[in-house]
């Protein structure tokens, strides 16, 4: 939701700390999600390739 702005103001931030912490709790698709915005550079996050394939192999 606070990625997209679904229905809430977009909140880039937000949305990374939430992910953060759903990947720090085992969360698959909070480690996916969050790879997804280090691999395209979304929001707040600077581009970075390398964490993101950290991130999506801790999604699986």
């Amino acid at each position: 939701m606070y990625e997209t702005g679904d229905g809430i103001k977009q909140d880039s931030f937000k949305a990374a700390e939430l992910y953060q912490k759903a990947c720090d709790g085992g969360n698959a698709w909070g480690c996916n999600n969050l790879g997804f915005m280090y691999h395209n550079g979304d929001g707040i996050i600077k581009q970075d390739k390398v964490k993101a394939l950290e991130l999506y192999k801790k999604s699986v």
